[in-house]
C-alpha cells in the first residue's frame, strides 16, 4: 500500500483535511500518535505519554504505524515514522535509528505534502499540549527531518480545509481515478 503523507506542526490543519478526505470517499490512516494518547489517557498509570516516557511512547507510534492497513493500493496517512524521528530529536532521544531502519517496511511516496504552521487556526487540544512557540520549532525539525531522509517537501498553501483538499486531489488524481 503507498501512503502520500501529510505532515506539518502540531495546529497545522492535518486532522481536518485528513477528515475531509475521508468524507469524500478517500483512503486515509488516522494519525496514529493521537490515537495512542486517547488509549493511554484511559489508564491513568499509563507511562506511555510523550509528556511522560517519549521513548515508550514513540515506540508504540511506530508499532501502530507498522501495522497500520488501508483496503486500497494508495492512501493517505496523517503523519508517519518520519514524524515519530523528528519528535525523538526533539526529546534529545539518540534512538532514532530503529525508527529509520523501519521506514523499509513502508511504502512512501517519494513526496510528502507539508501544512505549515498556520497561527490563524492553531488550538490547543487535550492531545495536542504544544505552544505556538513549539509548534514553530516542531516545524523546522520536522521539514529538516523529512528532508534528510530524502522526502521532497510540497508545502499546502493555506487554503480553508476544502480548497485545500481539492488542490491535494488534483496533484495526486493520477492515483485515485
Amino acid at each position: 500500500m503507498l501512503r502520500i503523507i501529510i505532515t506539518g506542526p502540531p495546529g497545522s490543519g492535518k486532522t481536518s483535511i485528513i477528515s475531509r478526505l475521508s468524507s469524500l470517499g478517500y483512503p486515509v490512516l488516522p494519525e496514529a500518535a493521537r490515537i495512542i494518547i486517547q488509549q493511554e489517557m484511559k489508564n491513568p498509570d499509563s507511562q506511555a505519554l510523550p509528556w511522560k516516557n517519549n521513548d515508550l511512547f514513540s515506540e508504540k507510534v511506530k508499532n501502530y504505524i507498522l501495522n497500520q492497513n488501508a483496503q486500497n493500493e494508495v492512501c493517505f496517512t496523517d503523519r508517519c515514522i518520519p514524524d515519530v524521528i523528528a519528535y525523538l530529536k526533539n526529546s534529545g532521544s539518540n534512538q532514532v535509528q530503529p525508527y529509520i531502519n523501519s521506514l523499509e517496511a513502508l511504502d512512501l511516496h517519494p513526496e510528502v505534502i507539508f501544512c505549515p504552521f498556520w497561527d490563524e487556526i492553531y488550538a490547543s487540544d487535550p492531545e495536542r499540549k504544544e505552544s505556538k512557540q513549539e509548534a514553530k520549532k516542531m516545524e523546522t525539525l520536522l521539514r529538516k527531518t523529512y528532508e534528510e531522509l530524502g522526502f521532497k517537501i510540497i508545502e499546502l498553501p493555506k487554503f480553508e480545509v476544502n480548497k485545500r483538499c481539492e488542490w491535494i486531489l488534483n496533484r495526486y488524481k493520477n492515483f485515485f481515478f
